[in-house]
């Protein structure tokens, strides 16, 4: 389930973010709560994920010019608190035309049932999200980094196994 703080009268419905197609995009408009402007999606997982990483991809229409100075953040209950968010990426530059930005998780993964992207004072343009997670327990992964791999850090791991000095997730999987 997707929500969001207010679609613009135009736009597309939110689904248009995650239905595969890069000529789909979702505009989404600010409201202001105590003086401050900000626009926000929100999609549930359905369950609690653990987030590795995240690509997004801006519209390939005007309407995408001004994608910059984002957030995505990951939380265990819906309501948008920053007190209760925990942030997976802060992306400040500008997403030009049609381009797809891919960000890993920073310092690392986070955990939660429900990942909002949030802009302060502009509208938020998305085509597509993808979100790179695994539901991930204790009892399953219950594994020693050192022992894996000396120079190995938890905040550095990536299902990207060409990636210097990084984890592969894929093989967390054989401990």
């Amino acid at each position: 389930m997707i929500a969001v703080s207010r679609l613009a009268q135009n736009s597309r419905q939110p689904s248009s973010a995650i239905d595969n197609n890069d000529d789909t995009y979702v505009v989404v408009t600010t409201i202001s709560i105590e003086e401050v402007t900000f626009s926000w999606l929100s999609i549930n997982f359905g369950k609690r994920l653990t987030v590795f990483s995240v690509k997004l991809t801006n519209a390939k229409s005007e309407v995408g010019k001004n994608l910059k100075n984002f957030t995505i953040s990951v939380s265990q209950k819906h309501k948008v608190n920053v007190c209760t968010l925990d942030l997976c990426y802060h992306y400040k530059q500008q997403v030009a035309l049609g381009s797809t930005v891919s960000m890993d998780c920073q310092p690392g993964p986070v955990s939660g049932q429900h990942m909002i992207i949030e802009r302060l004072n502009g509208d938020l343009v998305i085509a597509e999200v993808l979100v790179y997670a695994k539901v991930l327990t204790t009892r399953h992964y219950n594994f020693n980094l050192e022992a894996f791999n000396e120079k190995c850090e938890a905040a550095y791991l990536s299902s990207n196994p060409t990636q210097k000095g990084v984890c592969d997730i894929r093989r967390l999987q054989e401990f």
